[in-house]
């Protein structure tokens, strides 16, 4: 199959305790993946040609994300 277009991927997520958040992500972390933490900031970048897998990969990516926040959020009501 010929490799018709690239296809980048950035999703950022702002949080006060992003490397909380970068710690429970990484073990996830794709080869192809670039994950930075800056201040409060994490970045994750994915570059691709099947438009199909990089949905899946940042639909995984999010739906994790949002597991780690909402685990952040719990804790710290109790």
């Amino acid at each position: 199959m010929p490799k018709v277009a690239e296809i980048t991927v950035t999703v950022s997520i702002k949080h006060p305790e992003v490397w909380t958040i970068f710690k429970a992500l990484r073990p996830d972390d794709l080869p192809d993946m670039d994950v930075r933490v800056k201040d409060d900031l994490l970045s994750m970048k994915i570059t691709g040609y099947n438009i199909g897998s990089l949905i899946a990969t940042v639909d995984d990516y999010l739906a994790n994300a949002g597991i780690a926040i909402k685990t952040l959020e719990n804790i710290h009501i109790q």
